[in-house]
């Protein structure tokens, strides 16, 4: 948190300047050229953040391959199978003295003998723990590379359009393109087989699903994330909004205004006014929760 995510933090919210300041300025013509911030300043910024995130996976794959193979932990492989993370995949540089040196400056890693005092069942559960954070650390990475693997001309989550439309006809560069977060998924669904019981993970893919539109899935995952032994707290703020939002736009749907259309739904699906099973599940959580009339 005080690292990696406090940087990207920082990296977003620059973005996002720089993104609305541009759209003022296709506006506002009255300002000089020359004084305008251009794209090529969106590019180097942008170009600088996936840099920053290529860097952090690499960090945080070097990691996870060193927690597994020093405390051996041999129900994580499967893990790492299913991620493509293998031990040979490491980074190193040449060290000036002619060794070997590790990249990271991870500490040395301590020789394994006979005498070696086996973890205890607390102590694994712990290396398992950080492991499975280290994860999630590696979904979010990838979460943002999706989100921001083109320029300001795309949303940040569920459907999206193409790069430049073409100077010719026909083409295809309008058509709706989702994007995909296998990855990241992948990421989060390994974390959480690793450590069941926490629900960080399981939140994580409510914040997928809602990327998605997908508001029964996203509901599902909150709840799998509270109804664990360690419940991930945010969920509960989070599950809430959720619910609320989908209230309002029932609310609204009823009364016939615009808008109204339900967060559940599939915009790429059929069209229909008639309210899904699954429309009416969440109706009914939103009214329990939210105490409604």
């Amino acid at each position: 948190m005080q690292t990696s995510y406090a940087l990207i933090s920082i990296y977003k919210s620059r973005i996002a300047t720089l993104e609305h300041t541009l759209r003022e300025a296709g506006t506002q013509r009255q300002q000089p050229r020359s004084q305008r911030p251009g794209p090529v300043e969106y590019r180097k910024l942008m170009q600088r953040f996936k840099q920053f995130l290529s860097t952090e996976e690499k960090f945080w794959t070097h990691l996870v391959v060193r927690i597994q193979r020093q405390f051996a932990l041999t129900e994580a492989r499967s893990a790492l199978a299913t991620l493509s993370i293998v031990a040979d995949t490491e980074p190193y540089v040449d060290d000036p003295d002619g060794g070997k040196r590790d990249h990271f400056r991870l500490p040395p890693e301590p020789v394994q003998d006979a005498s070696s005092q086996p973890l205890t069942p607390a102590q694994r559960n712990n290396r398992r723990a950080t492991l499975s954070k280290a994860l999630i650390v590696l979904g979010d990475l990838a979460r943002y590379r999706e989100q921001y693997n083109e320029g300001a001309s795309r949303n940040r989550g569920g459907p999206e359009r193409g790069g430049r439309a073409s100077r010719g006809r026909g083409s295809q560069a309008d058509v709706p393109r989702a994007k995909t977060y296998d990855k990241a998924r992948a990421c989060y669904e390994c974390a959480r087989d690793l450590m069941p019981d926490e629900g960080n993970a399981s939140h994580q893919l409510a914040i997928l699903a809602s990327y998605q539109k997908d508001t029964f899935e996203s509901l599902v995952q909150y709840y799998k994330a509270l109804c664990v032994r360690s419940a991930y707290d945010p969920a509960a703020e989070n599950m809430g909004n959720v619910l609320s939002k989908f209230l309002d736009a029932w609310k609204r749907r009823r009364k016939g205004k615009p808008g109204g259309r339900a967060p559940s739904e599939d915009i790429t699906g059929p069209k229909t006014n008639l309210p899904s099973f699954k429309d009416n599940v969440i109706l009914l959580h939103a009214l329990w929760r939210l105490g409604v009339e």
